[in-house]
């Protein structure tokens, strides 16, 4: 500020030269009063400034903190507060684990009761299915000469009355797996008059194999299935029962790929 008013006590002495000097004279004069007057705000709002060295340590440490907290926890303070946020509700939950359980029974009941209709819709469903599959079967064996035999589907239920917490279907707690409540059973009779009994225990191979036939024959029509494959389907089958399992297989054949 000193050199800049030197300057213009200078050109002040020279300024009667010419207009120009004048010009440059005025300019000069002008920019030290507001270099004068920016050093007077400057002064005092430096005056006005306080320096606390306890608040810069704090401020220090805090930073320090922080940094620490980065490198454990995650990248940015929003990382950090939400891990906060996570380890609260942890420790709240062990703080309170009995409330926390009694409202977890509670939900998990309202859940059972809900499961438990579902269920019973589910078993209703396949129960109704079931029949009309019974009939399907039937005439599907009809024509690979098993006209004689009698296709059920058995539904039982698995109870488990220790269970206290087990969904309840029609008075009864029953267990619940991932496809329900029923323990499915096909049987069949070959022979008229013979009982129901479990296909896999009842059916001779070539037996087997037209049952076989005829289910995946009704699948593959009512699921669009693209391919079929009929392992030793034509296992103890000769004569007029082999022609029909072909003709069968052909009539399968124009709608899905079938591997025999």
């Amino acid at each position: 500020l000193d050199w800049v008013g030197m300057a213009s006590a200078q050109l002040g002495d020279i300024s009667d030269i010419n207009e120009p000097l004048q010009k440059l004279s005025e300019s000069v004069s002008s920019s030290y009063y507001l270099l004068e007057d920016a050093t007077f705000q400057m002064r005092n709002l430096l005056d006005d400034l306080e320096y606390d060295p306890e608040r810069l340590n704090f401020i220090e440490t805090r930073l320090n903190e922080i940094k620490q907290l980065k490198r454990k926890y995650g990248a940015t303070v929003e990382d950090i507060l939400e891990y906060g946020s996570k380890i609260e509700e942890e420790i709240d939950q062990i703080e309170n684990r009995d409330s926390h359980l009694e409202a977890l029974k509670k939900e998990l009941e309202s859940v059972g009761k809900d499961v438990a209709v579902e269920a019973a819709n589910l078993s209703k469903i396949r129960k109704a299915w079931a029949k009309k599959l019974a009939e399907a079967i039937h005439q599907e064996l009809k024509s690979l000469y098993m006209g004689k035999s009698t296709f059920d589907t058995e539904f039982l239920v698995k109870t488990d009355p220790s269970a206290s917490e087990a969904p309840v279907v029609n008075g009864q707690p029953v267990q619940l797996t991932q496809k329900g409540i029923d323990l499915v059973k096909f049987l069949i009779s070959t022979n008229t008059g013979e009982p129901l009994k479990p296909l896999s225990k009842v059916a001779s191979g070539g037996e087997l194999s037209r049952v076989m036939l005829a289910m995946k024959s009704i699948f593959s029509s009512q699921q669009d299935v693209t391919s079929i494959i009929f392992d030793e389907v034509d296992t103890g089958v000769s004569g007029r029962v082999a022609q029909a399992i072909a003709e069968k297989i052909h009539k399968v054949s124009t709608g899905s790929q079938v591997l025999c």
